[in-house]
């Protein structure tokens, strides 16, 4: 552990799994979108250091819901 947080400079690694999670569950795994994967991954450790730093799950719901709600608007409105 003392390796993670010095080199990649990771300091809670429990968050670094949870956003690895919720990268593959999120990006399209089964047609492996790389790119998708890696923003959901990303995505994924934002929400999970909010829920640390705030002590809350309420807020990363909020922030999860938020962003779902401005993804889809932007697809119905760019049709």
């Amino acid at each position: 552990m003392v390796i993670l947080k010095e080199r990649l400079f990771i300091k809670y690694p429990a968050v670094f799994l949870c956003g690895l999670f919720f990268g593959f569950y999120h990006g399209n795994l089964f047609y492996f979108d790389t790119i998708n994967i890696i923003t959901n991954c990303v995505f994924g450790y934002v929400v999970g250091w909010i829920a640390v730093k705030t002590k809350s799950l309420f807020i990363p719901i909020l922030v999860h819901s938020l962003t779902n709600c401005i993804g889809y608007l932007i697809q119905v409105f760019l049709k």
